[in-house]
C-alpha cells in the first residue's frame, strides 16, 4: 500500500515557510547587531565617565592649584582606543585650560610589579612642534612649568600666597 500524496507538496510549503524564517531570522540578527552595539556605546561611555573620576582624584593631588579650580565638568573622558598600529590606548580624560593649554590624565592599569599610577601632563602651543607635553607631579611642578612657558603673565605672587616659615 502507498500513502496519498498530501494535498499541498512539502516544497511548495516550504518556499513558504523559508521566505518568513529568513525575514525573521534577519530582523533577529540586526536586533542583536544593535543590541551589541548599544552594548558597545556603553561601555566606552562608562570608561570615559570613570577616566574623568579618576583624573578628578589625581587633581586632589594638586591641592594649592588644580583641585581649586577644576571640578567634574572641566574635564572630557575617553574609553580605551587604538592607534594606527593596533596599540591599545588607555581611558584618559582631558581638561581645557585656556589659552591653548590642555591637562591629560591617564591612569595606568596596576601589573604583578607596579600598583596604578596617574600620569598628568600639560600639553602646551609650541611654536615648531605643535604641541609640547610635559609630565607634572605636583603643584611645585606644575608652577614651575607654567612659569618656563611663560603663562603667568609676568604677575608675582602678592604676600598672601607666599608660605610662611613656621
Amino acid at each position: 500500500m502507498t500513502a496519498p500524496l498530501p494535498p499541498v507538496l512539502p516544497i511548495k510549503a516550504l518556499r513558504r515557510f523559508t521566505s518568513c524564517f529568513l525575514a525573521r531570522s534577519e530582523a533577529e540578527a540586526e536586533l542583536h547587531r544593535a543590541e551589541g552595539a548599544w552594548a558597545t556605546a556603553e561601555r566606552a561611555r562608562q570608561e570615559g565617565l570613570l577616566a574623568v573620576d579618576h583624573a578628578l582624584a589625581a587633581a586632589a593631588d594638586f591641592p594649592a592649584t588644580l583641585a581649586l579650580v577644576l571640578e567634574a565638568s572641566s574635564f572630557q573622558g575617553y574609553p580605551t582606543t587604538t592607534d594606527e598600529h593596533d596599540r591599545r590606548i588607555p581611558p584618559c580624560a582631558v581638561a581645557h585650560l585656556g589659552e591653548g593649554l590642555w591637562l591629560h590624565h591617564t591612569r595606568l592599569a596596576p601589573s604583578a610589579f607596579v600598583p596604578a599610577r596617574d600620569l598628568m601632563a600639560l600639553l602646551a602651543p609650541h611654536p615648531t612642534e605643535g604641541y609640547q607635553l610635559t609630565a607634572i607631579d605636583d603643584d611645585a611642578s606644575l608652577a614651575r612649568t607654567l612659569i618656563g612657558l611663560g603663562l603667568h603673565h609676568g604677575k608675582g605672587c602678592s604676600e598672601a600666597f607666599v608660605p610662611r616659615q613656621r
